[in-house]
C-alpha cells in the first residue's frame, strides 16, 4: 500500500519482521468479467472484455484481505473465487501457509471456498473464526467440514479448527492479531465490520448502511491510536442501488463521515 512505508515490512513467510497486507480479492460476488456480458453477440463490455486477460486490473475475484504478522498469515473470507485468488497471491507474495481465515458473513462469496483449504492443511490445520450466527449457516453448507466422520467421499476434506468470536467486540486472530468486530448492516443481515489497531485499518466489506452509534464506535477505536488510518470500503456500482450493498456515492459519503486519511474501494461490480 503507497504511502505505508513505516508500517509494512514486505518479506516471506519466515521473516520475523515481515508486515504486510495484500488484497487478495476486491470484485463483486459475481467477479469480473460477468459471464453475461461475454455472451452477448457481439460483446459490448469493454470492462469485461478487458478482464479476460488474466493481467488485466479489471479482473476481480470475490472480497478477500490478507495479513502477514508474526510469521502469520491471516486471511479475511475465503469466498466462491478462493483458489483461483490464492495461487497468485501464493506466486506474487510467497505465500506458503494460513493460520486463520476470518469469516464476515455467511454468504457465499465470503465462506464458499472453505472446500478447498484441503490442499493448504495438508502439514498443519487452519483456524476458521466466525460468528456463531453464521457458522450454523456454514454447518448446514458444508456439514463434512465440521464433522469430518460426515465425509461420504475420499475423505480428502480440509482439517479446520472452529472458533467463535464475537457478534460485537475484541477477538485475537492467530494468537497475535487483535481485531475489534462490529455488526454493519448488509440488507436485511449483518456483516462483520473489522477494526484492526495494529494496522490501523477499518475494514467493511460489505455494507447497506452505516448507523450512527456504529461509527461512533468505529471513530472512537481510531482515535485510540495515532498515525494514518486507512477505511476498506465496500462500492458493488457506481450508480444503481442495491439493497444489500454501498454504491459510489454511499462510499463517498461514508469516507468523509469517518475521516480516515486513506481509502480504498472494493466490491466492485463491472460498472
Amino acid at each position: 500500500m503507497d504511502g505505508y512505508p513505516k508500517l509494512l515490512v514486505k518479506g516471506e513467510d519466515d521473516n520475523p519482521d515481515a508486515k504486510e497486507v495484500v488484497f487478495v480479492g476486491s470484485g463483486s460476488s459475481s467477479g469480473t468479467p460477468f459471464t453475461s456480458c461475454l455472451l452477448e453477440n457481439p460483446p459490448t463490455c469493454k470492462v469485461c472484455l478487458s478482464a479476460v486477460d488474466p493481467k488485466s486490473k479489471n479482473m476481480r475475484r470475490n472480497p478477500s484481505f490478507l495479513f502477514r504478522y508474526k510469521r502469520k498469515n491471516i486471511l479475511i473470507d475465503c469466498g466462491k473465487t478462493f483458489r483461483d485468488s490464492m495461487i497468485r497471491t501464493t506466486l506474487e507474495h510467497k505465500i506458503r501457509h494460513l493460520d486463520s481465515i476470518i469469516i464476515t458473513h455467511a454468504h457465499a462469496d465470503a465462506y464458499f471456498g472453505l472446500d478447498d483449504l484441503r490442499e493448504w492443511t495438508n502439514a498443519n490445520s487452519v483456524t476458521v473464526y466466525s460468528r456463531e450466527v453464521d457458522f450454523k449457516i456454514i454447518e448446514r453448507a458444508f456439514p463434512y467440514l465440521v464433522d469430518t466422520s460426515k465425509a461420504n467421499s475420499s475423505g480428502f476434506v480440509s482439517k479446520i479448527n472452529w472458533e467463535n468470536y464475537p457478534l460485537h467486540g475484541w477477538f485475537k486472530a492467530a494468537g497475535v492479531l487483535d481485531i475489534y468486530s462490529v455488526p454493519i448492516d448488509h440488507g436485511p443481515i449483518t456483516c462483520a465490520c473489522y477494526i484492526i489497531p495494529e494496522f490501523r485499518i477499518v475494514y467493511m466489506s460489505d455494507v447497506s448502511l452505516v448507523t450512527d452509534d456504529k461509527r461512533k464506535i468505529i471513530k472512537d477505536e481510531m482515535s485510540k491510536v495515532e498515525g494514518q488510518w486507512i477505511l476498506i470500503i465496500d462500492a458493488l456500482k457506481k450508480e444503481v442501488v442495491n439493497i444489500g450493498h454501498f454504491h459510489l456515492i454511499d462510499a463517498l459519503n461514508e469516507i468523509e463521515k469517518i475521516g480516515a486519511q486513506k481509502n480504498y474501494l472494493i466490491g466492485l461490480s463491472h460498472d
